[in-house]
Formats: structure tokens, sequence, C-alpha cells
């Protein structure tokens, strides 16, 4: 998500931002791990790389990020999100289908 219009929603000072066709984005989804772990490198200079609170991804040295994604800040702030469980339909697309009379 492009972080111009993010910034008049939420407070996006501690995720990463990445720079994607020229444009600073945030990531909504929490990174992946490929093998199911948080980021666990052999380098030496590894415990001193910045890592995601939430999921372990590894942060860009140089910057202020605790967070990857959206998602990750959400996770760690415990902020409620409103679902509604209802449609915006009055009634349902289809019913039970029912079969023309045989004539």
């Amino acid at each position: 998500m492009k972080t111009n219009g993010l910034q008049k929603l939420m407070d996006i000072s501690c995720m990463q931002p990445y720079i994607n066709n020229d444009t600073k984005v945030v990531y909504i989804n929490q990174r992946r791990q490929k093998d199911g772990q948080p980021n666990k490198s052999s380098n030496s200079n590894s415990t001193s790389m910045k890592k995601c609170q939430t999921c372990g991804w590894q942060l860009l040295p140089g910057t202020a990020s605790r967070f990857c994604s959206i998602q990750c800040k959400v996770n760690d702030e415990g902020i409620q999100v409103e679902q509604n469980p209802h449609s915006y339909r009055k009634k349902s697309r289809k019913g039970i289908p029912i079969r023309s009379p045989f004539f």
C-alpha cells in the first residue's frame, strides 16, 4: 500500500517502508518465512540486525522501524478491527433453485 495515502489514516513511522516502482510502500500482510521459522542467520553480526517485533523478519539497517507490515503492527498493538458480519445486500443473491414445471 502506498505510504502517501496511508499516512493520513494511521501512524506508519514504526513500519519498514520499501520502494516499489519508485514509490514508497508498506506491506499489508506479514512477511512469509521460507522455513516457517523467524529469520536466523549464521553470520556473527546477525544479533545486531534489527528484526520485526512480531514475526522476526529482518529489517533494513539504518531505520527506526519496528514492524515489517501493517498486519504485524496491528497484531502487536492489539488494535481491534471491526468486521461487519452482514453483507451490504438486503437479500442473498440466489435462493434455492426451483425447477420449471413439466407440462
